[in-house]
């Protein structure tokens, strides 16, 4: 039956699982990196919800979800993790509950695993003030589409070309209540590139999107960078195995 694999697994230790994922993250490193970026190791971010049994033990342990009547009584976990584009690798996970979200993740998991010159590729989720900065720190790269709440055009400083700007994100007191035990700047600037991409409405065929990114003008034109974004969906679409 279908429920074998999960039966014989379920038998095995805790420590034999954890060495298998240290030594795959391990081996997809020494692959090398992909031929038109030498000098960066790409990684991308993602994240989805988990549902599970409905039993006491992982209500107490994630929580139950909530909708627009309250709570949910079913429990549910979330699960964000970071792969190796390369090998489509995971090589960095977190298991967290029902109320946390991808943007309070990501500040905590990414300076676990990134090294200097890594380059993160991650959609909207991953394109808030904390997880820029947590790259930044790392002295990591990053190209993530903007978030939908952030108005790119009305945080505008100067254009280089019409899908070339640099943008100036700034601290909100929110962000500080959320994440009190973090450092932050005052705000930060940083490159906005607007892209057409497929869209989620078929019916549209293609869309505008702003992606965010603190890699330099030189040599890292827009046209350059032009390859990411797709590289960036396809790698989702992939993701869909694991989700």
């Amino acid at each position: 039956s279908s429920s074998v694999l999960a039966q014989a697994r379920a038998r095995l230790p805790l420590w034999a699982l954890n060495s298998l994922f240290k030594h795959t993250a391990a081996l997809s490193d020494r692959t090398g990196h992909m031929p038109r970026w030498p000098h960066h190791r790409l990684l991308a971010i993602d994240g989805t919800p988990l549902a599970l049994p409905n039993n006491v033990a992982l209500r107490e342990h994630f929580s139950t979800t909530r909708h627009q009547n309250g709570e949910a009584y079913f429990p549910q976990a979330l699960a964000v993790w970071v792969s190796h584009i390369h090998t489509q690798t995971v090589i960095a996970e977190y298991l967290g509950t029902s109320r946390e979200g991808d943007e309070s993740v990501a500040p905590r998991l990414l300076p676990t695993v990134l090294r200097p010159g890594d380059l993160l590729l991650g959609d909207g989720h991953f394109g808030h003030y904390p997880t820029l900065h947590a790259v930044e720190a790392a002295r990591a790269f990053y190209l993530v589409r903007a978030p939908g709440p952030l108005h790119v055009e009305k945080h505008i400083l100067t254009r280089a070309s019409p899908d070339d700007a640099d943008v100036r994100l700034d601290l909100s007191a929110y962000i500080q209540r959320k994440h009190p035990a973090l450092k932050f700047p005052e705000h930060m600037v940083v490159r906005a590139l607007n892209y057409t991409i497929p869209s989620r409405d078929a019916l549209n065929g293609t869309e505008q999107a702003y992606f965010l990114t603190n890699l330099p003008r030189a040599p890292y034109s827009h046209q350059w960078l032009s390859t990411l974004p797709t590289l960036r969906w396809n790698h989702e679409t992939l993701n869909n195995d694991i989700k």
